[in-house]
């Protein structure tokens, strides 16, 4: 669990619903992690409560399953005190290659389209500044590896590369008494951008098989042939990565376009460790313990505006003390829940894993009249609404239809609510 999203330890992938509408009997699939509302970053926060795991912007919509049996669907329903097959238990995971977290770690991030780039030999060179994906990187160093080398005797050897992710599909056998070489290897075409699976006996017997559109289809059909060929599941094999395989990485900077001036400059580091090769009978294990990146993040640091930023995330800073809107936390106070009070609080600028939870509360976006908060997903609102002066500021779930107390605009350094100008955001004793 991280940020509300639910994340799956082999995959990567987050805990999502079938579709965009959040209803009851929706299904629950897993997903590629979504950043915004409108990649359906809504439907993949949770809130966990009374042994219930809720969706955070409906929490009436609670996960369940169809029955209690093996192979059940989960599904959304409503949440009901009386039923007891909607309440969950989060078991710590003891397991022991867990307590070593590197060992079965992924080679690289997979959400990480640059260092897939580089693993099919579109790396940088150091000092290049080069826009992968919308984003600007600037190589710093290059390191010396080699490729997973597709096998030569593949027709298409030329223009693909061996596929990966968490594991590296390129197995190699060899018969110890005739010498001759089994290779199995799934493909990507770098010029029809589809998946094959090669799969070579002796020295020039080999087949190609249909191309597949997605990975998903292609890894099923690589299981397949490795389960044929060597009579095991490829999750029960002993090798983790073939002789032929080695990382490229690339250390780089990142670079977000700017367009105002001023700007802090963050950086998080980690290490890198490729364990050297150990004999494994007749075949050549290695694993990929670690992983690094490095990253620069550029900060936008805003003007003084007298207009909400369009579709960018900003502080609300007082003029007079420079603090700025956060929601209310504390050991007591649950900052996710709706109707949680804003408060001031000092400016957080360090984005560090300790900080990281704290940081978001106090960064919001302005949206079709709404002020929402990036850690919550939650919109400010007025308890009791707009009939009196004094009434506090909270925040809530975003309504669609009388919305009057959540809909906002600015002006000349004020923000009031839409539908009454009179009414102004104010701190208690002068906002110190």
């Amino acid at each position: 669990y991280e940020d509300g999203y639910i994340i799956n330890r082999k995959t990567g992938f987050v805990i999502d619903i079938y579709g965009r509408a959040a209803a009851v009997g929706v299904k629950l699939i897993q997903s590629h992690r979504a950043h915004t509302d409108e990649d359906g970053k809504r439907n993949q926060l949770w809130n966990v409560a009374g042994g219930h795991i809720q969706l955070l912007h409906n929490k009436e919509l609670v996960i369940n399953a169809e029955t209690t049996k093996e192979g059940s669907r989960v599904q959304l329903v409503e949440k009901t005190l009386q039923s007891t097959t909607v309440t969950w238990t989060l078991e710590l995971a003891q397991t022991l290659w867990l307590k070593s977290p590197g060992a079965f770690r992924s080679a690289v991030p997979k959400e990480t389209s640059w260092f897939r780039r580089l693993a099919s030999g579109a790396g940088a060179a150091s000092g290049a500044l080069t826009k992968v994906d919308g984003v600007w990187k600037l190589a710093v160093s290059v390191a010396n590896t080699h490729k997973a080398k597709v096998d030569e005797k593949c027709p298409i050897h030329k223009h693909a590369f061996v596929y990966y992710d968490e594991d590296v599909y390129d197995s190699v056998v060899v018969d110890t008494k005739t010498g001759s070489k089994h290779v199995i290897q799934l493909l990507f075409d770098k010029e029809k951008k589809v998946y094959y699976v090669y799969n070579r006996w002796n020295e020039n017997e080999y087949t190609l098989s249909e191309s597949y559109e997605t990975v998903e289809e292609a890894k099923a059909a690589y299981l397949i042939q490795y389960k044929k060929n060597f009579d095991i599941e490829w999750n029960e094999r002993t090798t983790v990565v073939s002789e032929r395989w080695t990382i490229e990485l690339q250390v780089y900077k990142e670079y977000e376009e700017i367009e105002e001036v001023g700007v802090i400059i963050e950086e998080t580091e980690a290490l890198d460790i490729i364990k050297s090769a150990e004999e494994a009978g007749t075949l050549v294990k290695k694993t990929i313990t670690r992983t690094v990146k490095r990253t620069v993040r550029v900060v936008e640091m805003e003007a003084a505006r007298t207009e909400f930023p369009s579709g960018k995330w900003f502080y609300i800073k007082s003029k007079s003390s420079d603090l700025v809107i956060d929601v209310e936390h504390g050991f007591l106070t649950d900052p996710m829940k709706a109707g949680a009070r804003l408060e001031l609080n000092h400016q957080k600028l360090d984005n560090s894993d300790g900080q990281h939870r704290l940081l978001g509360l106090q960064l919001w976006r302005f949206e079709d009249g709404y002020i929402i908060n990036y850690r919550t997903g939650m919109v400010l609102d007025i308890q009791g609404g707009l009939s009196k002066s004094g009434a506090r500021l909270i925040q809530s779930t975003r309504e669609t239809k009388d919305n009057t107390n959540q809909q906002w605009a600015a002006d000349n350094g004020f923000i009031h609510p839409k539908s009454n100008a009179n009414l102004v955001l104010n701190a208690e004793g002068g906002g110190t």
